[in-house]
């Protein structure tokens, strides 16, 4: 705040506390009419409503034709939401022919909050041409765009935004709702050039930082993004949305588990009750095989949250690992009891099952995970497996036909289809599965070599090889 902000500051402070005092002690004191246009603006800023209501009655009972102060009045009655009272005190000021392009502006306002966006254009365009003074004319449409971002018009905010930076350049505000609404408009390259033209002029806006890092992870570019999140902690080590999403890059990008943990305790120690943390920490140690650990961390995420069906599933993973076949059922199915939606508990639910030899209830958690999760592959050819393992054959091809209807573009799913054809012995089948497989890539035939070991001097077999330049 430089002296002359300091200055305008400590008048309407003044005035405030002159106000305040008249209402506490139930006295009249004199106010200037622009003196009610600076409360009415302080109260209305800071979402007083109450106060901004009392001042705008006090100064209409001394100005009641005071064209500035029923603009404040309109301002508080769009605060409230009350767009019909509104309207009606914007008709009186307009009949005094003596308005400004405030009218305009809050009339494009009103109708922007009621959703009749192209109105509210045209009320805007209507204020712009009014104005006499350009020297505000980029605050203006700075302004006219953040009515359009309220209202998640975000193309049409940047269309002012455009016209203003044009005016004024310099203006870091106009450069921080642009990157904002890039942002939102997912064009994230622009968000990035305007966060950073907006950081070059406001270099210690911790929330700034944060969102270009954000943007850097959308274009993958994610040590970027890490750096952007260490200047958001440098400047606010109490960031704890900075360490969340820098741990998250850690882990769920770079595989870094150790790194991970490292940020996610930072992370606990100023967020202590937050469950999702506990579950994250649960999740890197059990990547790291640290299976004792991840159960410890699992269990504290039930403590805060006993619902947490995601640290069933991750105790139930743990005791996978570690063979305890039961106990890991024990948890799929107290995970399944809190949601019953989550193709992955049915998923895992059918592979126990499968592993204990219960062949309906394996069927019955394939059957229930693909009702839910339809595209993925891994889960089909597991329930063909299932059926493979069971000697129903003709079910098993029956079930990756069906897959390709979601997985079209699956070569395993092919290689498994012909692999499941040259059991059944129905070799043209297999054939055009193969070579869909070798079309869809032929590099993944090493995985599924051997399993047509039996084929090594078949001279059709041995055609396709060549013609798909298989080595």
């Amino acid at each position: 705040m430089n002296e002359e902000e300091f200055r305008e500051w400590e008048e309407i402070m003044n005035i405030v506390h002159r106000f305040e005092q008249m209402l506490e002690n139930n006295a009249n004191s004199f106010f200037e009419e622009d003196e009610f246009e600076s409360l009415a603006d302080y109260y209305l800023e800071n979402n007083k409503l109450s106060n901004a209501s009392k001042a705008i009655e006090y100064g209409l009972g001394i100005y009641p034709t005071s064209n500035s102060i029923k603009l404040k009045n309109v301002q508080l009655l769009i605060d409230q939401k009350e767009f019909d009272k509104a309207f009606a005190i914007i008709g009186i000021i307009e009949k005094s022919k003596s308005f400004s392009y405030e009218v305009n502006v809050l009339k494009g306002t009103i109708y922007n909050l009621k959703n009749e966006p192209d109105k509210a254009e045209i009320e805007f365009e209507k204020a712009l041409l009014l104005i006499e003074d350009e020297s505000v004319l980029d605050e203006i449409l700075l302004n006219i765009a953040i009515s359009f971002e309220v209202t998640f018009h975000y193309e049409t905010a940047l269309k002012y935004l455009n016209r203003a930076i044009k005016i004024n350049p310099s203006n870091f505000e106009i450069l921080l709702e642009m990157a904002i609404c890039y942002e939102r408009t997912t064009n994230n390259k622009k968000a990035i050039e305007y966060y950073i033209k907006y950081l070059d002029e406001e270099p210690f806006d911790a929330e700034a930082w944060f969102s270009l890092g954000i943007s850097y992870s959308f274009t993958e570019n994610y040590e970027k993004a890490i750096e952007a999140y260490d200047f958001a902690i440098a400047i606010n080590d109490k960031f704890s949305s900075a360490y969340f999403y820098k741990a998250d890059i850690y882990v769920n990008i770079k595989n870094d588990y150790l790194k991970g943990l490292d940020v996610y305790f930072d992370y606990l120690a100023l967020i202590k009750d937050d469950p999702s943390v506990y579950y994250y920490i649960g999740e890197c140690y059990e990547n790291l095989s640290e299976f004792e650990k991840a159960l410890d961390f699992y269990n504290k995420t039930l403590l805060i949250e006993p619902k947490y069906a995601d640290a069933y599933l991750g105790i139930a993973y743990v005791h996978l690992e570690l063979n305890n076949i039961d106990i890991c059922l024990e948890n799929v199915i107290i995970a399944l009891e809190i949601d019953n939606e989550n193709p992955e508990y049915w998923y895992l639910y059918a592979k126990v099952q499968s592993n204990k030899s219960n062949y309906e209830e394996a069927k019955k958690g394939f059957e229930n995970a693909l009702n839910i999760e339809s595209f993925d592959e891994e889960i089909w050819i597991d329930f063909s497996d299932l059926f493979y393992t069971n000697n129903k054959i003709d079910e098993a091809i029956k079930t990756l036909n069906e897959s390709q209807t979601y997985c079209p573009d699956s070569a395993d799913i092919a290689y498994k289809l012909a692999f499941l054809f040259s059991k059944a012995e129905a070799f043209k089948s297999m054939y055009s599965s193969l070579e869909n497989a070798f079309i869809l890539d032929s590099t993944r035939f090493d995985n599924y070599k051997e399993m047509f070991s039996h084929l090594e001097n078949d001279l059709q077999f041995i055609e396709l090889i060549k013609k798909y330049k298989i080595k």
